[in-house]
């Protein structure tokens, strides 16, 4: 299963998080695309499947997990390149491509089982 075969829309244009159980913690896949993100196409469509670039955040409890962080460091190597830097931001991702979202859904389906 595909990580967009799992994002549902939970209003008119956010889709709800994923959640994994990781070493005890709660971890959540932040996964947005609509005319609000930095996602491509820039616009709301009505699924997830008819994006090629996504907006990405990961959440370890209750905290952002950061490029600086030192959480899931191989998850956040996958989606450094996409760091925000317009605004210096290392919490989201911008653009990232579905093939790399992909990646880091699988890295994260694998821990959790580990």
């Amino acid at each position: 299963m595909t990580f967009v075969d799992k994002l549902v829309r939970v209003n008119g244009f956010m889709f709800e998080r994923l959640q994994f159980l990781i070493n005890n913690e709660d971890v959540f896949l932040s996964v947005q695309a609509s005319a609000y993100n930095y996602c491509s196409p820039r616009v709301t469509l009505p699924a997830a499947k008819y994006y090629d670039e996504f907006e990405v955040a990961v959440i370890v409890g209750d905290a952002w997990a950061t490029t600086h962080s030192g959480h899931l460091p191989d998850v956040l190597a996958l989606l450094g390149p996409y760091a925000d830097a317009v605004c210096g931001d290392t919490q989201v991702f911008c653009r990232v491509p579905k093939d790399v979202v992909q990646k880091v859904y699988e890295l994260l389906l694998k821990k959790e089982t580990q």
